[in-house]
Formats: structure tokens, C-alpha cells, sequence
């Protein structure tokens, strides 16, 4: 393989690192999936970067970058979904708008039968637009690794304890506020 293919290759394995996300994410494997999905994320930055510093950039490229993209954040937008992270309403809002940019762009390219050579130029909003979704995935996989991570590591008497720990010292303290300001000191 020449180093020219090298940003295709990682839009392959892109796609290909779609099914290990899912598969931890059903697992309710959050830091796995976070890391994988981050892997992802950075390949996506990666292979770009290579093929426009090195001017490795093919049709084939064009393509395949943003076909990987789709199918990487499709699929786990859904598994987000299916257990229970995203809600149905920012599922279908993606969705949506993700079908209306394909269809779109099949159509034009269709319509237009111009030279093989011609590259497909993604719009900047558009990079800004994957950029939020992947930070939105990591955001969520992030809460949930934290959250998983702090309340398995203590036993459920320890938990329990902290929280009412919490309150405690929560209503303790708006008694304190309370009694502070219904005494009143002479002037």
C-alpha cells in the first residue's frame, strides 16, 4: 500500500471501528466506547489533514470520508438511543437532517455527470456541524463513564451515606441562613 491510500485507510477503519463502539455501548461499556469512539474521532481529523498536507486527496477520499462519518455517528447516535442516552426527538432531528443532506447531495451528483476527477468538497458548516456531533457523542459516553466510574467504586452504604451527608449539610445550612437572618441585631 502507498502512503497516498493512507487516508482512505483510516476512513476504513473508521467505519470498521463503528461495530466495536456499538457493541460496547449495548454492553454498557462507556470508557470502552469512549475510547474507541475518540480513536474514531481522531482518525477523522487525521485523514483529512494527511490528504491535504500531502495532497492525497482522490474522489475515492471525497467519498469515503464523509460516508464513514455518517455511518460512524448514524449508527451511534441510534445505540445511544436503544440504551436509553439520547433522546428520540434530537435522534430523529439528526436523522432527518442527515437523510435531507444525503439525498440532496445523491441528487445533485446525479443530476451533474461531470468529470470522474471532480472532488466532493464538504461546506465548512458542515465540518462544524460532525465536529458537534462527535463532541456531543463524547460529551454523553464522558457523563456516563464518569457517573458509572464514581458510583460503582463505592458500596451502596457509602453512597447512601454521602447523600444524606449532602442533605444534611444542605438543610443545616439553610437553618443556619435562616435563623441568621431572622435575628436581628440592633442598630
Amino acid at each position: 500500500m502507498s502512503y497516498s491510500m493512507l487516508p482512505n485507510a483510516l476512513s476504513v477503519i473508521r467505519i470498521i471501528l463503528t461495530v466495536p463502539v456499538v457493541i460496547a455501548l449495548l454492553k454498557e461499556q462507556y470508557l470502552l466506547a469512549l475510547l474507541l469512539f475518540l480513536l474514531a474521532g481522531i482518525s477523522d481529523a487525521l485523514d483529512g489533514w494527511i490528504a491535504k498536507q500531502f495532497s492525497f486527496q482522490t474522489r475515492l477520499g471525497s467519498i469515503l470520508d464523509p460516508m464513514a462519518d455518517k455511518i460512524l455517528l448514524t449508527c451511534t447516535f441510534i445505540t445511544l438511543y436503544w440504551v436509553e442516552i439520547l433522546p428520540l426527538w434530537l435522534l430523529m432531528l439528526i436523522f432527518v437532517r442527515d437523510v435531507i443532506i444525503v439525498a440532496g447531495a445523491l441528487g445533485y451528483f446525479l443530476g451533474e455527470m461531470t468529470s470522474d476527477s471532480e472532488l466532493l468538497q464538504p461546506t465548512l458548516i458542515s465540518k462544524f456541524n460532525t465536529v458537534l456531533q462527535i463532541a456531543l457523542v463524547l460529551f454523553l459516553l464522558l457523563i456516563h463513564t464518569t457517573r458509572s466510574f464514581v458510583f460503582t467504586r463505592l458500596p451502596p452504604a457509602d453512597t447512601e451515606c454521602c447523600y444524606s451527608r449532602l442533605v444534611s449539610d444542605s438543610l443545616h445550612d439553610s437553618k443556619l441562613s435562616r435563623a441568621a437572618r431572622e435575628l436581628r441585631l440592633p442598630n
